[in-house]
């Protein structure tokens, strides 16, 4: 006794129907193969496109999602007035230069929170807030070490080492 042929499971392939006549797909005949389907009406060379022809691109109808709130330059206006307030104690420069530029950013960043185009009104004119006090520190240490080195020049108290003021020490010297 022979067995048909498995997959392997104990249960016999299954078969393959061949397809009706009158379902769209003429009766095959002996020794003839099934011609190829129908081409599209643009041809096998035509560009592929997403979508039928005549219909618009894009969400089909829905608006465009809004556009996202650009918040750098509040932000970037906020952490350059807080670098500008800590950095004071570089000898005023870094501080009023970043000052200067947080003062910048934080008006341009408010007056978009104002239009709409951002969100973050608040950092923004935090970092107005804050570049104007790193300004102000920054101003006020260059004032400091100008004052402190005008004074250190001008001043006439200290003693000159080389004038012969000093007591010598007398060197002994052993043969």
């Amino acid at each position: 006794m022979t067995s048909a042929p498995s997959d392997g499971y104990g249960f016999p392939p299954p078969a393959t129907p061949s397809p009706a006549p009158g379902y769209g797909y003429p009766a095959p005949q002996q020794g003839t193969s099934v011609p190829p389907p129908p081409m599209a009406p643009e041809g096998p060379g035509a560009p592929a496109g997403y979508g039928y022809p005549g219909y618009p691109q894009g969400y089909g109808g829905w608006p465009a999602p809004p556009m996202a709130p650009q918040n750098g330059m509040g932000t970037a206006a906020m952490v350059l007035g807080i670098i500008s307030c800590v950095m004071f104690c570089l000898y005023g420069v870094l501080s009023l230069v970043l000052g200067i530029i947080a003062i910048v950013l934080g008006v341009k960043g408010r007056k978009k929170a104002e239009r709409g185009e951002a969100t973050n009104h608040g950092q923004a004119q935090a970092g107005f807030i804050m570049g104007i006090i790193g300004t102000i520190l920054g101003l006020a240490v260059i004032v400091f070490m100008a004052f402190v080195i005008v004074a250190a020049i001008n001043s006439d108290d200290e003693s000159d080492y080389y004038d012969g003021s000093l007591p010598a020490v007398q060197v002994a010297q052993q043969y």
